[in-house]
């Protein structure tokens, strides 16, 4: 949402400081509320960030497959031969297949979080499933309890759940 010329008009969360100049300037307010600002030009870019699909590279396709389904409860969106779409409760992730021309980054490189509701029940089914667990879950300093696994390359995933203590720390619609 903006306006072309001397001033932009943005939205975003108030709970995030952004800068203008030298200031800073940082509110808060319920939870995924969003409000406009007029802001010069030069200190924001217009384009919006929509959305965001982590892209990982595996060495083997169906062995992720299995992985991100079975363990974590991805279900299959897409599947172009190179390229599989997993989505979950709305977020899709990528798996791209190393041997494909459009690969990025070798398999194993990735480092993905995920925002959950709660954390424990996950990390009890990645146990049971004899997952790499790389951090166990705990509370932590900024306002999540989180914990963090390897996928079967090696990508490290994070799921982080916010505390009660702090429910509106992060902005979320």
């Amino acid at each position: 949402m903006g306006s072309i010329g001397k001033s932009l008009t943005i939205r975003f969360c108030e709970r995030h400081a952004w800068q203008r100049g030298n200031d800073v300037e940082q509110t808060h307010i319920t939870r995924g509320a969003w409000r406009s600002e007029q802001l010069d030009e030069g200190n924001v870019v217009p384009t919006r960030i929509l959305d965001c699909n982590p892209i990982v590279t595996v060495s083997d396709l169906r062995k992720a497959e299995r992985f991100y389904v079975d363990v974590i409860g991805f279900s299959v969106d897409f599947d172009s031969g190179d390229v599989l779409g997993l989505v979950k409760d709305g977020v899709l992730i990528l798996l791209i297949s190393q041997n494909s021309e459009n690969a990025r980054q070798p398999p194993g490189s990735s480092n993905v979080g995920f925002l959950t509701d709660e954390v424990d029940s996950l990390y009890d089914r990645c146990v049971a499933a004899s997952v790499e667990i790389l951090v166990e879950p705990g509370d932590r300093p900024y306002g999540q309890r989180d914990f963090a696994v390897s996928d079967p390359d090696g990508s490290v995933l994070s799921f982080g759940s916010r505390l009660p203590s702090d429910p509106d720390r992060f902005c979320a619609q």
